[in-house]
C-alpha cells in the first residue's frame, strides 16, 4: 500500500491488506460498478468519500505502466465518474509498494526503485512531473537511460 497526499493505494492483488473499514467501503463502491468493469488498482481518498477503480494495463509486465481507465467512485451519491487518459497519461512508479511483500514480483519491482532513486530520477524536484509519461520518457533520454525488463541500463 502505498499513501500519496493522503490517499491510499493498492493493487487489486492486495485488498486484503486493507483495514477491515476500508475493505467495507470499497466492497460498497465495487458494488457500484458494472460486474464487467476492469481495474486492477485501487484509490481509497483520505476522507473515505470517494473509491477510484483504475486500470493501468500489463501491471506486472511494463516497469512503468501507464493509465488507461478510471471510475470515481462517490460513496455518499453513488454517482461514477468514467474517464480515461491517452496522451500523457499517469504512469506508476515504485509498483513494490502497490503489492504484498510475498507477492513474486516484489524483489524484482523494488531493485527496479532502488536503480531509479540511485540514478536520481527521483530527485524532489522532479516528483511533481515524473508521473506523467512524457515527462518520464523525456527524463529517461535525458539522463542516457533506458529501461528493459524492470532493469535501468545506460543507452
Amino acid at each position: 500500500m502505498k499513501i500519496v497526499h493522503g490517499n491510499l493505494y493498492v493493487h487489486r492483488t492486495n485488498i486484503d491488506e486493507l483495514l477491515v473499514s476500508d475493505r467495507n467501503i470499497v466492497d460498497q463502491a465495487r458494488a457500484l460498478l458494472p460486474e464487467m468493469y476492469e481495474w486492477n488498482m485501487l484509490k481509497v481518498a483520505k476522507d473515505k468519500d470517494k473509491i477510484s477503480f483504475m486500470y493501468y494495463p500489463n501491471f506486472y509486465e511494463n516497469p512503468h505502466p501507464a493509465l488507461y481507465q478510471y471510475a470515481n467512485v462517490e460513496l455518499a451519491t453513488g454517482k461514477i465518474r468514467y474517464g480515461s487518459e491517452s496522451k500523457n497519461p499517469v504512469i506508476l512508479h515504485r509498483k513494490e509498494t502497490f503489492v504484498s511483500k510475498s507477492d513474486l514480483n516484489y524483489k524484482k519491482f523494488e531493485a527496479l526503485t532502488d536503480q531509479e532513486v540511485e540514478a536520481g530520477l527521483y530527485q524532489k524536484n522532479l516528483l511533481s512531473h515524473i508521473g506523467r509519461k512524457n515527462f518520464w520518457d523525456a527524463l529517461l533520454i535525458d539522463k542516457g537511460l533506458k529501461i528493459e525488463d524492470h532493469v535501468l541500463l545506460k543507452i
